[in-house]
């Protein structure tokens, strides 16, 4: 994937955060705007079919932010989702992450702190400084045209 090649400049989050947060564990990887957000659904649903357990971040939200993070097949809760954000937000207070950056860094804390069989992470299109590219090496790359 472009934005997960492992050599790209990262974020300043993405620097801070890398190794707590796991992404190497990051199975597939999805990219582009047509059609936004299908592929991460398709290879969840294959997954599940098969009888995997999923974790999913993608973004943006339709009605509830929560819907950015699915972890081990469900959508995360506020009460799962709050203490990682309070987490966050203490070591945002030297950093000044952006939205993205945060919502990425809850995203990944969350799955590596609840273990699923599947991993798959809908990139940003931020380029080279992507909140995402702490993805070293996914198992899976899908890159859909950018329009």
């Amino acid at each position: 994937m472009f934005l997960c090649t492992g050599n790209c400049c990262r974020s300043q989050m993405a620097e801070g955060w890398a190794k707590a947060l796991k992404p190497d564990s990051i199975d597939a990887c999805s990219a582009g705007t047509h059609p936004h957000g299908l592929n991460p659904l398709a290879v969840r649903a294959m997954a599940e079919a098969a009888g995997l357990s999923v974790s999913v971040y993608t973004s943006p939200h339709l009605v509830r932010f929560n819907e950015r993070i699915r972890v081990a097949g469900r959508l995360i809760d506020d009460a799962d989702l709050e203490p990682i954000l309070d987490r966050l937000e203490a070591v945002d207070a030297e950093i000044s992450a952006t939205v993205f950056e945060m919502t990425t860094a809850a995203a990944f804390l969350a799955m590596a702190e609840t273990p699923a069989d599947l991993a798959v992470v809908e990139v940003g299109l931020g380029g080279l400084l992507d909140a995402t590219n702490v993805i070293a090496r996914p198992r899976l790359s899908v890159i859909t045209p950018v329009d």
